[in-house]
């Protein structure tokens, strides 16, 4: 598999709306390697046609690969993107933080069962991720999960965490609040609290009693 990351001058990931340079990497053995790279700046086509033809343009460079990671931009080229093939998806960090997290969501079959079975101390399922550096913490965007897995519900993703998992926080993103939420906290003895921003609404769960 190949995944394009949007990288600013730093090597962390960048909006489409700033100039950057777009890598795409391979995996080589246990560690991922750039192979190409390729500078990005769209702020240079100042008409929408212009910019949908460079974003066509830039999705025929990256050719096979297919997925491309940047920090979160505007609609329009999720859009765009997607117009031409190629799936995009959010990212913060260096790549070293989240392209296996994305070869594993593709990778992970929706039903597949385990290995092993799955203990207090089991992994998280590949759409839900470990906060670096908070011990017990956890994330999830349930907007990507959507974009990216046809036919998967918020229950399928959420309901085998809260069963099999230890956790203190996992924060979600989401579009809006499910309607089974509530009424599921309860019997896995969690507790919710939600904030919306008129875009998005971030939930974050806990154990009760905290």
């Amino acid at each position: 598999m190949k995944i394009a990351a949007l990288l600013d001058a730093a090597g962390e990931a960048a909006p489409f709306t700033e100039a950057g340079t777009i890598c795409v990497y391979e995996r080589q053995g246990d560690s991922w390697a750039a192979a190409r790279e390729r500078g990005f700046a769209s702020a240079a086509h100042t008409s929408v046609r212009a910019l949908r033809s460079y974003i066509a343009e830039t999705a025929r460079w990256l050719g096979d690969c297919k997925v491309l990671a940047a920090k979160r931009s505007p609609g329009y080229y999720r859009v765009a993107f997607e117009g031409c093939g190629v799936a995009l998806w959010a990212a913060e960090g260096a790549p070293p933080q989240f392209v296996s997290r994305i070869e594993a969501f593709y990778e992970r079959r929706v039903g597949e069962p385990e290995a092993e079975p799955r203990g207090k101390d089991a992994a998280a399922p590949a759409y839900i991720v470990p906060i670096p550096g908070k011990a017990g913490h956890y994330a999830a965007d349930l907007r990507e999960v959507m974009a990216h897995r046809t036919g998967v519900s918020s229950r399928e993703v959420l309901l085998p965490f809260f069963s099999e998992t230890a956790f203190s926080r996992l924060e979600i993103v989401c579009d809006h609040v499910p309607k089974w939420f509530e009424r599921e906290l309860g019997r896995f003895r969690l507790k919710a609290v939600s904030e919306s921003n008129g875009k998005q609404v971030k939930i974050c769960v806990y154990p009760a009693g905290r």
